[in-house]
């Protein structure tokens, strides 16, 4: 079966390939793009929703190295430990995985009656799906959708009170899951909150956390210490958390963001990214975590980015 993916990749100086089904080259002119090989450097992945392209940039020059194309919408992404990436396609409803510097998907997730918007995978290899309802909070609660390693349908599905309308999600090393959104019980249309999901097999296990610091939330990742980060678009910072207590213990500030809500650790944990959402001048921008302040680079990204990832994925 011919995919319907294909790969835009830098092979030498001033020259691309643009490798389409079945790796064979596709028809067509494509900007040249001077760059390494996309294996040899850490690479930031963002995704362009109203083009439906996943682009790839050298972390360390900003080069663009890689371009996947093929989707519709794609929105959030992850990465895990052998530099898999998997990609939401919130339009077509489907979770698509990628090996490294492969043409087409290894694995295709459905995502039964909503729109997936973030996924998360844990060290024992179980994928979490965000999604939401057509509609948005109004049209009903979201669902979070649990995969197991290899599989192509949902095993679990929750959805909670708590949380109406999921936006993000993200594993600790334990495999514990945090679910970031926004419509509360009894207030559809606000009311930010956070809740984490425990337990194994389908014996899931909802807690409210009952957050009440966040205004505007972003996307959430799981800092190193095991505290849970949630980007508030209202603060410009991004917050962190310490989840047996679900105290506010810290805030990077975030200068010269504009319309922000997806950001990616390093696998350091010392410095983040976080991207532009759908804005004149858009980019990738690089913040020393947890001191924040201004970027301390800048990669020039298209003015629709909307997710990111990074590899060597930061955590779990």
């Amino acid at each position: 079966m011919r995919s319907m993916f294909s790969v835009r990749r830098a092979i030498g100086a001033g020259t691309v390939v643009a490798l389409g089904f079945c790796g064979s080259a596709a028809s067509g002119s494509v900007r040249p793009v001077v760059t390494s090989s996309p294996s040899s450097a850490a690479l930031i992945y963002v995704s362009d929703e109203s083009h439906g392209v996943v682009s790839a940039y050298n972390a360390k020059t900003g080069t663009q190295v890689e371009q996947l194309t093929g989707f519709s919408e794609p929105e959030g992404m992850t990465t895990d430990s052998r530099a898999n990436l998997y990609v939401a396609d919130f339009n077509m409803a489907k979770v698509f995985v990628f090996p490294p510097a492969q043409t087409s998907p290894s694995l295709t997730l459905a995502v039964p009656n909503q729109y997936p918007n973030d996924v998360a995978v844990s060290n024992l290899g179980e994928i979490a799906v965000t999604s939401v309802a057509p509609g948005g909070a109004s049209g009903g609660p979201s669902n979070v959708n649990f995969y197991k390693k290899g599989s192509t349908s949902p095993y679990a599905s929750i959805s909670t009170p708590f949380v109406q309308e999921m936006l993000g999600c993200a594993y600790d090393t334990n495999g514990n899951l945090y679910v970031v959104g926004i419509g509360s019980a009894g207030d559809p249309s606000g009311g930010a909150n956070v809740v984490e999901v425990t337990g194994s097999g389908k014996k899931k296990v909802v807690k409210n956390l009952f957050n009440t610091d966040i205004v505007s939330p972003g996307s959430i990742q799981v800092a190193p210490n095991g505290d849970y980060l949630v980007l508030d678009t209202a603060a410009d910072a991004v917050l962190e958390f310490e989840p047996s207590s679900n105290v506010l213990v810290g805030a990077t500030r975030i200068a010269g963001a504009s319309a922000a809500r997806w950001f990616a650790l390093e696998k350091d944990g010392r410095s983040l990214w976080l991207l532009n959402d759908i804005v004149s001048g858009s980019g990738a921008m690089r913040y020393a975590y947890p001191k924040g302040g201004s970027p301390k680079q800048t990669v020039a990204t298209s003015n629709t980015s909307y997710g990111i990832a990074l590899t060597p994925a930061p955590m779990p």
